[in-house]
């Protein structure tokens, strides 16, 4: 019976004591850094007159800044940082060797006590991270030192300079924090994979961290197997901050089978060259040859109408027509304004590539989308209203703004989702806004019977707004 293959662990502790050494240093530094801009820089500053900042003064302050870049040299010593270096290295192989090495007797292979191929990239690994560390040192005693000759240049109190000092302390500490954890990561995927590749492993199932902290590119990737024999293959743990690990995969046929699906699988259409993404209106109108449409009164008359409130009347008719609609249910007046509006459209088009918006209240209109199971198209029956302008009122409104309150923890509003439609050249549309019946509306007709496909879906952390992307791929479709 074959023994389950253990599991890889992302060595949290190692990161934790790393991250604890690299902060106790920095707090060496600090404390030089508060004791002579507290005994000795605070009393210059204080000590100034009131006329123009002396020569003497700044040379003064200069001497004192130049003492800290040399304590800091000793705090921040080859040997110290070497030490510290080498026992984390030294302590990520050792975890790695160990994992591996349980894997490989699960699975029924020898594994080689001795690893001298593998000397050469720990000692490379220490004199980087020898490198990381120094760099601690020099950019806080750099920035220190600009905060202060900034703030006694601009005249600012010894408790504001005080103050800076601290907000870069915290920085510093944050910049370990992530060295250490960027390291680990780094370490640990590279020298695994490649232990796997000297003991023969075809490949590995890529598993992340578990927690909130998993980016989504990442998340996709969970459980999924790469081979080493692919040059593009990811490896866990290279990217900065991750904590994803490699689980050996020794059954060659698993990782091809996941390759050939992988493959198959659906992928987003082919973006299109040369998008024109616009914010001038005239500019718009002279590329895409919009100055004059050939429409006759009845034409413009029923594309007037629609901006009005019968919009909304004709599309859900038009999507429940689709619906096969009994003769009795057929509407003669809207199927007139349908008919006028159709011609209308039928006569302008798209002429270069470009991107319009749509905002949306929640996913029905994406509703007939399955990309889980292959089903990456959707028809809308409807006419599609978008605007070539992020600036619409109407977005800004309900979308960027609504994301942002939604974001600060006002639950009284729920943002629209933003849809963002790459249109090619040939589609039939128009921008209709100098036929609307509202004022500054920025309205582009798309004709009805359009067939999207799903791009992607993103969320952004920084504004809130979750954007869903998708691109027109054939018109008239009858659904």
């Amino acid at each position: 019976m074959v023994k389950k293959i253990p599991k890889s662990r992302y060595p949290f502790n190692l990161e934790r004591s790393y991250s604890k050494a690299l902060v106790k240093l920095v707090n060496e530094l600090s404390d030089v850094i508060f004791y002579e801009y507290d005994t000795n820089i605070s009393r210059i500053i204080n000590e100034r007159t009131d006329a123009l900042y002396s020569d003497s003064a700044a040379d003064a302050i200069k001497a004192v800044l130049d003492r800290i870049k040399g304590l800091s040299l000793g705090i921040f010593n080859n040997k110290a940082t070497k030490n510290v270096a080498r026992k984390h290295v030294n302590a990520v192989n050792t975890t790695s060797k160990v994992q591996t090495h349980k894997q490989m007797r699960a699975a029924g292979i020898t594994p080689f006590e001795n690893e001298p191929w593998l000397q050469e990239y720990v000692d490379a690994k220490v004199n980087e991270n020898v490198s990381y560390i120094k760099s601690i040192s020099s950019s806080f005693t750099d920035k220190a030192e600009q905060i202060v000759m900034r703030g006694v240049t601009s005249g600012k109190s010894t408790k504001e300079i005080r103050d800076e000092l601290l907000k870069e302390t915290d920085a510093t500490r944050n910049r370990a924090e992530f060295i250490a954890r960027d390291q680990t990561g780094t370490i640990m995927g590279q020298i695994t994979a490649k232990r796997h590749k000297s003991a023969g492993i075809p490949g590995f199932m890529w598993s992340d961290s578990g927690d909130n902290k998993v980016r989504p590119s990442h998340a996709e990737r969970n459980g999924k197997y790469y081979s080493y024999d692919d040059p593009d293959a990811p490896i866990p743990g290279e990217e900065y901050g991750c904590r994803c690990v490699a689980i050996p995969e020794f059954d060659e046929s698993k990782i091809n089978n996941s390759e050939q699906e992988e493959e198959e699988k659906w992928k987003p259409p082919k973006p299109l060259d040369n998008l024109a993404r616009y914010d001038d209106v005239d500019k718009m109108i002279a590329e895409q040859g919009w100055e004059e449409y050939d429409w006759g009164f009845f034409e413009a008359s029923d594309i007037s109408r629609y901006t009005g409130h019968d919009f909304e009347k004709l599309n859900k008719y038009l999507r429940t027509k689709t619906k096969n609609l009994n003769q009795t249910d057929i509407d003669k007046s809207l199927e007139e304004l349908d008919s006028g509006i159709s011609q209308a459209l039928n006569k302008v088009e798209i002429k270069r590539n470009m991107v319009v918006y749509r905002a949306v209240k929640n996913d029905l209109f994406l509703s007939g989308l399955d990309v889980e199971n292959g089903v990456t198209r959707f028809v809308d029956a409807a006419y599609v209203s978008t605007t070539p302008f992020m600036d619409s009122s109407f977005i800004k409104e309900f979308v960027e703004s609504a994301s942002t309150k939604f974001k600060e923890g006002n639950r009284s509003v729920r943002p629209y989702i933003l849809i963002e439609i790459e249109v090619p050249a040939g589609t039939k549309g128009a921008y209709i806004a100098q036929y609307s019946k509202f004022k500054n509306e920025k309205e582009l007709l798309l004709q009805k019977n359009t067939v999207f496909e799903f791009i992607g879906d993103k969320y952004d952390e920084k504004t809130g707004i979750r954007t869903i992307n998708i691109q027109v791929v054939k018109q008239n479709e009858k659904t």
